[in-house]
């Protein structure tokens, strides 16, 4: 929890550059009065000099939920100064000050669930990304227009099994991961992420989200298959050659498998991720990973991968070869490839990227990459 506590921290630090918005009164007024109506003021807490030890945010919050009023002032005014900013970049002033105003309202009925290490700016800055997010949806709704957390006609259905990938995000600093999602990711791809990394279940994520637990996945995968090659460092080459058998045998079975699963590529419809993003692979580009593919199979020896589309048009190829998980991407408009492989009990990542200009050359620099790990799989 401390981590992405930070993480959030950070993020909002990166999401500030201009404070001169200030609060109305009329907003001021309006959460004051929400929160004196949720707690009634205790004159003896509030003429008592022991309650407020402090006016850090912790002191302010223990001394409101003790009855001093007075205190809930001070850490109201302290963080509208940058809450106000921040919800002003996504909405207009009187659908932001509604926004701030729930946040306000849901951080009282949530605040005796503040963890030790979690800072309450974070927390609150949490409660509001969610405040905001539903407003985005509720104005899309009002003028006929969709939005991109809308289901829609979403019919795809994600594993729901934990996301190895999901441990990149632990490897990075906290600094690190926050840069990656302000320049990457969209607010609502920002808290599937944080949400996740709070070990909260699908499920908890929807109901806070107004969505479901399939979207979450589905949002979940698209970002961390962008994140990575953020997050992730080039690797180095590999040293060493790596001898790779050549052969022609290759069952029909495997052909099979590879041809029908590709098929299914080529009969779907556009928005097919989630009914409204998800572009349909080209045929000429799935002809080309099809060759590749089999020639991986056929000459050097690489083991039968599991195929399936990548929301950008691409095809995504997988092997599990544990502790480590292989994959490689095929981008099929510049025809190259981005391998992947993560270790799991370890975290340690190796990837590379492969251009198929020179063919012959990328299958052996491919097959390499696949096997070498496939062997370290076998020994380990």
């Amino acid at each position: 929890m401390r981590r992405t506590s930070l993480i959030r921290d950070a993020l909002l630090d990166l999401s500030i550059h201009d404070d001169a918005q200030r609060p109305s009164a009329a907003l001021q007024r309006q959460i004051y009065q929400a929160a004196v109506d949720f707690l009634p003021p205790n004159d003896s807490a509030s003429q008592s000099h022991d309650v407020r030890q402090s006016d850090s945010d912790d002191a302010l919050l223990h001394a409101f939920l003790m009855g001093d009023a007075d205190s809930f002032k001070l850490l109201m005014e302290k963080h509208l100064k940058w809450m106000v900013p921040w919800t002003r970049k996504y909405l207009p002033e009187a659908e932001a000050e509604d926004a701030i105003q729930d946040a306000f309202i849901t951080l009282l009925h949530e605040a005796t669930k503040l963890h030790p290490g979690v800072t309450f700016r974070s927390f609150l800055f949490g409660i509001l990304q969610n405040s905001v997010l539903h407003s985005l949806r509720s104005l899309a709704r009002h003028w006929h227009e969709p939005f991109d957390d809308e289901e829609g006609a979403n019919d795809t259905r994600v594993d729901p099994s934990p996301n190895p990938e999901l441990e990149l995000l632990d490897k990075g600093s906290y600094q690190e991961i926050a840069k990656a999602l302000f320049s990457e990711c969209s607010l609502r791809e920002q808290q599937v992420i944080l949400l996740t990394l709070e070990s909260q279940d699908d499920a908890t994520i929807a109901k806070a989200l107004g969505t479901t637990a399939n979207n979450v996945r589905v949002v979940r995968h698209r970002t961390i298959v962008r994140l990575r090659k953020v997050l992730v460092p080039p690797t180095q080459e590999f040293a060493g050659q790596l001898a790779v058998s050549l052969g022609t045998d290759l069952s029909e079975t495997d052909v099979q498998e590879v041809e029908s699963r590709l098929k299914e590529f080529e009969d779907l419809e556009p928005g097919w991720l989630d009914g409204k993003e998800g572009e349909v692979p080209s045929k000429e580009g799935i002809a080309w990973v099809r060759r590749i593919i089999l020639a991986l199979m056929a000459s050097y020896k690489v083991p039968l991968p599991y195929l399936y589309p990548t929301p950008e048009g691409g095809v995504q190829a997988e092997w599990s070869f544990k502790p480590w998980e292989v994959s490689a991407e095929f981008n099929l408009t510049e025809r190259s490839a981005y391998l992947h492989a993560v270790k799991g009990w370890t975290h340690e990542t190796m990837i590379a990227e492969v251009s198929f200009d020179a063919e012959g050359k990328a299958l052996e620099e491919s097959a390499r990459f696949i096997i070498r790990i496939q062997k370290r799989g076998e020994y380990a």
